[in-house]
């Protein structure tokens, strides 16, 4: 849980939205930190209960894709984490 809920801390470049919750932050770090599993179960589930009351969407699932391209597509920047920006994609000439 640690790394999905992490994407929404303030200032992490995965928090598109822009949504800033200081108690979630800290609940996060905390969590990032806790080695007991039972605190950090009650940690994730506290930090998930303020996501889901100033929750603007709702994530359903975190897929994983496959990406197959040609040699006429340039396929950009990607994010750090292998992502694509198809926004910085292109077609090759």
């Amino acid at each position: 849980a640690y790394l999905s809920l992490r994407w929404f801390v303030p200032g992490q470049f995965y928090n598109l939205s822009g949504w800033d919750n200081p108690r979630y932050a800290e609940l996060v770090a905390r969590l990032g930190a806790e080695t007991a599993a039972g605190e950090r179960v009650k940690l994730a589930i506290e930090a998930q209960k303020l996501a889901v009351e100033d929750a603007w969407g709702v994530w359903l699932a975190q897929g994983r894709n496959s990406i197959i391209y040609n040699s006429y597509v340039d396929i950009g920047r990607p994010w750090p984490d292998g992502f694509l920006t198809p926004w910085t994609m292109d077609k090759r000439v």
